[in-house]
């Protein structure tokens, strides 16, 4: 993400957005998590930036308000958008259903539309968050500015189940030896596949609630992510995936993936599964809530 502030004639824009001009325009880039760059602006034809790139007019997407507070506040914004057939001219909803706008970095500017040359001042830039979207074709994501990184909650509560996240620098388990790179042998479907690997680490179920997530360049799925409801195995080293929820695109055969094992966050997985129990992150024993209303009456 290139952070631009004024190029070329600073003083020029400056002017322009002092005087209230009603030629400025909205630029809008994102990167999504597959690297594609999209650049659209609600000016109604294209811009083009000198040293930054073409702006792509749309009707598909607006943008709302940037919301600012005194002090060192979070900046943040909703893109309300209409789902379109391409790309190039907004968003697709089998790439949002995907994640690949999850987490993705996006800029603001504003420029001169008479005067591109002038250049372009960031209004915001930071990172998608909640990215939500119905059936009639509509969608919203809601953007933070950068400062929403450090705007963390701290110290932790007491819970049964482990709060560290698998492989995080919590839990400190190494992804090697429970991670597997493949190839679709069997698909045709968008949440069923089958593959094949003789890897005896590999057992039934290793990857049930774990991710799989396709190759960014070869596969129908590019950089798709989704959780694994159940992996059980069939025959010699045939195993058998299925899907918590339906990709985008179907599953075609070498397309290929990494399949990380799941962890339910319990301490008999912990032990058991991965024998990591020393980095448990849990209180299974603590009395809850109801060991303080549990008494005779």
């Amino acid at each position: 993400m290139r952070p631009v502030l004024y190029t070329l004639n600073p003083a020029d824009l400056r002017g322009a957005i002092k005087k209230g001009s009603k030629t400025l325009a909205r630029l809008w880039e994102v990167i999504r998590k597959d690297g594609l760059i999209q650049r659209f602006t609600n000016f109604d034809r294209d811009i083009e930036v000198p040293g930054f790139g073409l702006f792509i007019s749309t009707p598909s997407f607006s943008p709302q308000a940037i919301m600012n507070t005194t002090g060192v506040g979070i900046s943040n914004t909703e893109v309300k958008f209409v789902f379109t057939s391409d790309e190039s001219t907004g968003f697709i909803e089998r790439d949002v259903v995907a994640g690949l706008y999850d987490n993705a970095k996006f800029s603001i500017h504003v420029v001169d539309w008479e005067h591109p040359e002038y250049g372009t001042m960031a209004l915001m830039y930071g990172n998608i968050g909640n990215v939500s979207w119905s059936n009639d074709g509509t969608g919203s994501f809601t953007c933070s500015g950068i400062l929403s990184s450090g705007d963390k909650y701290l110290g932790e509560l007491y819970s049964p189940s482990c709060r560290a996240d698998l492989f995080d620098n919590r839990c400190k388990l190494p992804v090697t030896g429970f991670s597997w790179s493949d190839s679709v042998s069997v698909g045709g479907s968008n949440m069923v596949f089958q593959f094949i690997n003789g890897d005896t680490n590999l057992v039934e179920g290793v990857l049930n609630g774990g991710t799989i997530v396709f190759d960014s360049i070869n596969a129908a799925n590019a950089a798709a992510a989704m959780e694994i409801l159940s992996h059980t195995i069939t025959g010699v080293d045939n195993h058998i995936i299925t899907l918590i929820l339906p990709l985008p695109r179907e599953i075609q055969v070498v397309d290929n993936f990494i399949a990380y094992a799941g962890c339910d966050k319990r301490r008999e997985t912990c032990k058991g599964k991965f024998n990591n129990l020393v980095n448990f992150r849990g209180e299974p024993w603590v009395p809850g809530s109801d060991a303080t209303i549990n008494y005779p009456i």
